[in-house]
């Protein structure tokens, strides 16, 4: 007892329990403003890469995808689903990455497929044999749209 009342044990312990209960505010930094993510979502849907039948569905996942890039923390699990192959996703991700630190696995929990999960690796593999075969994704011009702010 009275090891709890000591000040060496304030030193030693609050270090320990701020690492054990205080969790890591942010899993990557990006670089985007609000409105910045509203345009990258809403031409996400613009171009079909994202749809969604529901009007009300549509605007909470716009406010989540805004969270999810403004405040850095990745969901759970993916929020929104890619109509896009391999080599377009890899190429989609490579300018988010752009101006964030996110990393490519972590995109892959925000993400997925209709079909299921998407895998960083055959993303990547992908990209790579696209990129050799037909010089790139198809649809590189659309996706680059998606990131020109100044209309």
């Amino acid at each position: 007892l009275s090891l709890t009342w000591n000040g060496d044990f304030e030193k030693w312990m609050a270090p320990v329990m701020k690492r054990t209960f205080v969790r890591k505010a942010k899993n990557f930094k990006a670089s985007f403003t609000d409105a910045e993510l509203a345009t990258i979502f809403d031409r996400l849907i613009e171009y079909e890469f994202i749809e969604y039948d529901d009007l009300k569905l549509e605007k909470e996942k716009r406010l989540k995808f805004i969270n999810i890039f403004y405040t850095g923390r990745i969901p759970e699990t993916p929020e929104f689903i890619l109509k896009m192959d391999h080599p377009q996703t890899h190429y989609f991700f490579e300018q988010l990455k752009i101006r964030s630190t996110i990393k490519l696995t972590s995109l892959c929990r925000i993400f997925s497929y209709e079909d299921g999960p998407i895998k960083s690796r055959a993303l990547s593999a992908s990209a790579a044999r696209a990129k050799k075969n037909s010089g790139g994704p198809s649809n590189k011009e659309i996706i680059d749209a998606i990131f020109i702010f100044d209309r």
